[in-house]
């Protein structure tokens, strides 16, 4: 009976195990690939948060409606809240990359999708159904980086963890929004400062390993270098050059306490020109080699 179905929201399935990073009941998010413990509850009728899933090795296959669909390795699956999913089955040899976001909190968060799955069902023309899209590989990589800040910024305090959080879901909206309209999504005419800057954290959290000059970004907002410099600092306080240095660390890191990565291998995916180079930014930054903050935070 309806009166017996349980709502399990995003810090019940964190009590009950099935995810480690979460942010109360709004967010939970795993970046990396891995077997997903509550794939089989999202056919529970009581599911009401939106479920992004990449997949990244292997077969999903969902049925919905009584119309089987397969989701392959590189396809990101969007599953809105309370869909009457049927079954979902998948191979031995699956993984996943996963962020539940709770419609209602997503829908405080303003963004560039008005109408589409995210819209937290405002509007008549929100889709109900799950919807598919094949991801080429800069794609399936931008999207792993998103996915990356937020964990991040659930596992790392910050004092301002609720507006960093909220402009990470901003970024993930405007990458759906990307997806659903295939257009960009940079406006030629801004009206508000907030939208610049948070595109420019969109576009820094992806490329911020192989681009760290202002003019890249200035180009992709197709504004001139001073301009963008401009806003960025009168909106956040911070340069340019210091958001994309403190997303540059935070990487470093992440890499250096929670992987074996050898050093020379970080320096090298991190664009800098050899081991030497990244040492140097590492210390003056953690007023330690990165050698000894591995040590001290893996206990070795």
């Amino acid at each position: 009976m309806a009166s017996d179905q349980k709502i399990i929201f995003i810090d019940t399935l964190a009590d009950m195990g099935h995810v480690a990073t979460h942010y109360g009941a709004r967010v939970a998010c795993r970046a990396t690939s891995d077997t997903v413990s509550f794939l089989p509850l999202l056919v529970e009728p009581g599911m009401p948060f939106l479920s992004f899933l990449l997949v990244t090795k292997g077969e999903v296959l969902l049925v919905y409606a009584q119309k089987e669909v397969k989701v392959k390795a590189n396809e990101l699956l969007l599953i809105p809240p309370h869909a009457k999913v049927n079954t979902i089955t998948f191979d031995d040899e699956y993984a996943l990359a996963y962020l539940l976001l709770d419609p209602t909190y997503s829908d405080s968060i303003e963004g560039p999708n008005q109408g589409s799955v995210l819209d937290g069902g405002k509007t008549a023309s929100r889709n109900i159904y799950p919807k598919l899209y094949h991801l080429d590989e800069m794609k399936v990589h931008e999207l792993l980086g998103i996915g990356r800040q937020i964990e991040s910024a659930i596992m790392i305090p910050h004092l301002y963890m609720k507006e960093i959080m909220r402009s990470l879901i901003y970024v993930l909206k405007a990458f759906v929004a990307e997806l659903d309209s295939v257009e960009e999504i940079v406006p030629h005419d801004f009206s508000h400062k907030e939208n610049v800057f948070k595109i420019f954290l969109h576009l820094a959290a992806t490329h911020f390993r192989e681009y760290r000059q202002i003019d890249y970004y200035a180009d992709r907002l197709c504004i001139t270098n001073t301009y963008l410099s401009r806003i960025v600092r009168e909106v956040s306080g911070k340069t340019v050059n210091t958001h994309l240095t403190q997303l540059l660390y935070d990487e470093a890191c992440r890499l250096l306490s929670t992987s074996d990565t050898p050093l020379g291998k970080i320096a090298f995916d991190l664009n800098f020109n050899d081991q030497s180079a990244f040492s140097n930014f590492f210390k003056s930054k953690a007023s330690m080699t990165p050698k000894a903050y591995r040590a001290m935070h893996r206990g070795s």
